[in-house]
Formats: structure tokens, sequence, C-alpha cells
């Protein structure tokens, strides 16, 4: 049987240690302005965990631009 990778969306930062314990070594956050819908969003400089980013809003030029600043 092949074994699943998970990847836990973030919502709280301090459970990533009580994850990492349960084998989850993979993370989603919602990034700040570029994510709509969550109660708490992550600037680029919080994460320090091998992640991904989530971006669920429209983008314009200029938000695109922004976010290769970043």
């Amino acid at each position: 049987m092949k074994n699943k990778d998970i990847i836990l969306l973030i919502e709280d930062i301090n459970i990533i240690p009580k994850a990492k314990e349960v084998g989850i070594t993979t993370f989603l956050f919602p990034i700040k302005d570029y994510s709509v819908g969550f109660n708490t969003t992550y600037d680029i400089s919080e994460i320090k965990d091998d992640a991904f980013i989530l971006i669920n809003r429209n983008l314009t030029n200029d938000d695109i631009d922004s976010l290769k600043v970043i």
C-alpha cells in the first residue's frame, strides 16, 4: 500500500509541532492580502517550515507584480 501525503491547512501556527509529532510535514498557509475567507492569514516571513502558500482571490497585474516581490 502506498503512503499518502497529508497537507495541513494552518489556521493556528502553534499546532505545527503537534502535527509534526504525528507525521505531518507539509503545511498550507493562507497568505495575507492574497487569501480570503480565513480568520488567520500569514506573512511570508512567518513561514519557517516546508509549505505551500494559499492564494484564493482574483489578482490584478499589479497584485501579481507585488506578489513577485515577496
